[in-house]
């Protein structure tokens, strides 16, 4: 089977709006107990550019199916939209391979 080209796996260290309905604050406390959260999301960068609004995004997939036929391409799903001022720091990640491990039948397969 051909070699089909993946996306990359990356961690995105990024901030995301928030609501706050916790308290009444004083307009001098606002900045000091109001901000945005840190997220951190790894999956597989499927794309990075412009979305429906021009706004410039990374889209990031947690979920990979790999192709099982020489006909398919690889799928992903589960996605999550990130605006490229957001991001904090992109990490890619790799990983080595697999040693195939004995199944109990005599055939080794990949773990």
């Amino acid at each position: 089977m051909p070699s089909l080209p993946i996306a990359p796996e990356v961690v995105v260290e990024w901030l995301d709006a928030r609501d706050w309905n916790l308290d009444t604050l004083s307009l001098e406390d606002v900045p000091g107990r109001v901000s945005l959260r840190m997220r951190h999301s790894k999956g597989w960068l499927v794309y990075t550019g412009p979305d429906t609004h021009g706004v410039e995004v990374h889209i990031l997939a947690s979920t990979f199916d790999p192709p099982e036929g020489e006909d398919e391409k690889p799928e992903y799903g589960d996605f999550t939209c990130i605006p490229l001022g957001w991001v904090r720091s992109v990490k890619y990640r790799t990983r080595k391979p697999r040693k195939a491990k004995d199944d109990g039948q005599g055939e080794p397969t990949k773990a």
